[in-house]
């Protein structure tokens, strides 16, 4: 009996843990996000730091007490969770991005906790900033940059800091909304991504972001119509292990090809030459980082000048650097290890939710995003790289031992 209420206590006091805890991180995603946009109003760096400390000790706290009430604690759990804060800290200690440090922290304080809390937290603190952010650029409130190239169409930022970062905010949005709503996203919905993919293109000029939106709603309508026609002929385990082992390779696959691209690139070859046009000159940025910069086991400083922030640059043509693509913008900034620890998080996720094809197709949509697009590791946009150690046992799937022991050693 008394075991019973000791444990009644813990319990109560673990979802008091997990309430601050979503506090703390909605905040440092607030700022996050806000930086993101062209509000002229930003907290301090001081709050941001305060922020990440306190979602440290609230994160140890609710760990804790977790553990206590439930009584056990998965030891690879334990392994894989002071690996991963090992390589982001160490990331953060060479690169100087708090971001990394913050996500660290964030990574490991959202063990076992429910997926869907985090999106909750996630899709209250995004959707609210990016409408009335999109409403501020349009009444005068928020400076909307507007880019305009010869023979190219205007690209419309909305309020955010450049149009692809903004495109990245809404294919991000509709891939947490469509983890959340699950078998239960409604044909309006899905009508809701084309619409979407199509405004992203003609007013941001997002190629990148449009298809991958476009890609969404494809898959999703798919998926979902497969669902509901109860098709007979269902693909056998073979076809399935096929598909899911596909999805996982992707990732590693993609890291793989832009890194050679970038490395072997010359003008003399016309074959490369033709990739760095269809990528939009992906593979020359990362070819100059290979040529200014060392790769690390744990990056390092990298200096970039992008087209983000203002329409007016005190940097020439010439002095252009930007790394778009987010495999070799973790090579460089986060070193080996990131990048190795930030694929490895993604994949866990999958093995996880390997039953779901929603989930599975998302997070292949992003790794594809992510080929181009630098977000994949920015929370602000990508919630699901917080997520490797978070609870996803409410998915059709979990509740068997098997499945739960793999649940806990990620």
């Amino acid at each position: 009996m008394e075991d019973k209420k000791t444990s009644s206590v813990y319990n109560r006091m673990s979802r008091y843990a997990d309430i601050c805890f979503l506090g703390i991180f909605a905040l440092l995603l607030f700022i996050r996000y806000m930086s993101t946009t062209m509000v002229s109003y930003k907290l301090p760096y001081s709050a941001e730091c305060y922020a990440t400390v306190l979602a440290g000790l609230i994160g140890i706290t609710r760990i804790t007490l977790s553990a206590v009430s439930e009584r056990k604690f998965s030891p690879p759990a334990l392994i894989s969770m002071t690996a991963v804060f090992f390589c982001l800290s160490m990331a953060y200690s060479k690169s100087y991005d708090i971001q990394m440090l913050e996500s660290a922290i964030l990574i490991v304080s959202m063990y076992r906790m429910d997926y869907r809390k985090i999106l909750k937290v996630y899709l209250l603190v995004a959707v609210p900033i990016t409408v009335l952010t999109i409403i501020g650029s349009q009444v005068g409130l928020v400076e909307n940059l507007v880019y305009q190239k010869s023979g190219a169409r205007t690209r419309i930022s909305f309020g955010f800091i450049y149009p692809t970062d903004f495109a990245a905010h809404i294919f991000y949005l509709s891939i947490a909304w469509l983890i959340l709503r699950l078998e239960r996203i409604t044909y309006f919905e899905i009508i809701s991504f084309f619409v979407l993919s199509g405004c992203l293109y003609l007013f941001c000029d997002a190629l990148c972001g449009a298809l991958c939106e476009l890609l969404l709603a494809v898959a999703v309508l798919f998926v979902k119509l497969y669902i509901k026609l109860r098709v007979p002929i269902k693909p056998d385990k073979f076809v399935h292990m096929i598909f899911f082992i596909g999805c996982m390779i992707l990732p590693i696959l993609l890291a793989i090809v832009i890194i050679l691209l970038s490395y072997y690139f010359t003008w003399s070859s016309d074959f490369l030459k033709k990739a760095n046009f269809f990528l939009s000159g992906r593979p020359r940025m990362g070819n100059l980082a290979f040529s200014n910069y060392d790769i690390t086991m744990f990056g390092d400083v990298i200096n970039m000048n992008g087209y983000g922030g203002t329409t007016t640059h005190t940097f020439t043509r010439k002095d252009y650097f930007f790394l778009d693509s987010s495999y070799m913008w973790m090579l460089f900034r986060y070193g080996i290890c990131g990048l190795l620890c930030s694929v490895g998080m993604t994949e866990a996720i999958m093995i996880k939710c390997r039953k779901n094809l929603f989930i599975i197709v998302s997070i292949a949509l992003i790794c594809v995003h992510s080929f181009i697009e630098h977000h994949f590791s920015g929370y602000e946009y990508n919630v699901l790289f917080l997520m490797a150690f978070a609870s996803f046992e409410s998915i059709a799937g979990y509740g068997k031992e098997k499945n739960r022991i793999e649940n806990d050693l990620f």
